[in-house]
């Protein structure tokens, strides 16, 4: 039962402790419910299009290009890896399950992207999706006022 804080202060010292333990305990569940699917949803966005697809074979042509687009691949995922730990501490925090959510899809995308990069598949489209990952987070994280608590 969600108390407000005039209600939580006007209870005898027992029953306040009780409610914060109870407070504390829930959002101990819920944050680690976020980082569960915040981890399990960037693990099947880097595997599943790293299983399927296969390197263009395009690019065995220039292995000059190939080795640049590479390094870059590598660069955009460890982008991706730092998001991921930016937001997976993020998730750690009180925060609105609508934030949570925002936050979520945009590292998910973020991965999404570095594998179709890593993949050299349809490159135009997973750097585009890479930077509008960024953007997402980024908006995320300007609109996040970091004050509120779970609801």
């Amino acid at each position: 039962m969600y108390r407000s804080p005039r209600q939580t202060a006007t209870l005898p010292t027992a029953d306040r402790s009780d409610v914060v333990r109870d407070c504390d305990a829930e959002h101990a569940r819920t944050s680690a419910r976020y980082r569960l699917m915040l981890g399990l949803g960037a693990a099947a966005c880097l595997a599943v299009p790293i299983a399927v697809l296969e390197p263009a074979a395009s690019w065995a042509r220039d292995p000059d290009l190939f080795q640049l687009l590479r390094g870059m691949a590598v660069l955009k995922g460890l982008m991706a890896l730092a998001g991921l730990v930016v937001v997976g501490w993020r998730l750690g925090r009180s925060i609105r399950s609508r934030m949570a959510g925002a936050y979520i899809g945009a590292a998910w995308a973020l991965a999404l992207a570095s594998a179709l990069i890593w993949e050299l598949q349809v490159i135009p489209l997973a750097s585009t999706l890479f930077h509008g990952a960024i953007l997402w987070l980024l908006i995320t994280a300007w609109r996040d006022s970091g004050s509120e608590s779970a609801a």
